[in-house]
């Protein structure tokens, strides 16, 4: 089984549009329940992300997409790219990060 790169860059668009968003049930709907964040379950960064969105006004994010691979076996795909973060805290400036995904 094969994924056209453009099916991957749609599901990383649509993926910080969720997070720009910042509505938690939407952004949460593109990680499956077992999903893990830095090898830690993604639901213990639930509260930390709550925490993040309340604090902040407004989000600018985008991923670069470098390459992909697919293990046919778990269905699992790696995705190896740059992200590019800007957001305005609240009652405060523009702030932004960015690094390797």
């Amino acid at each position: 089984m094969c994924l056209p790169k453009s099916n991957i860059a749609l599901f990383l668009f649509l993926y910080c549009r969720a997070y720009e968003s910042k509505d938690l049930d939407k952004f949460s709907s593109f990680f499956a329940p077992d999903a893990t964040e830095n090898n830690r379950p993604f639901h213990e960064y639930l509260p930390r992300y709550r925490r993040n969105f309340k604090k902040i006004d407004s989000f600018k994010y985008r991923i670069d997409l470098d390459s992909y691979s697919l293990d046919a076996d778990t269905g699992n795909i790696t995705v190896k790219g740059n992200y590019f973060i800007q957001y305005l805290l609240n009652g405060g400036s523009w702030k932004e990060n960015n690094g390797i995904i």
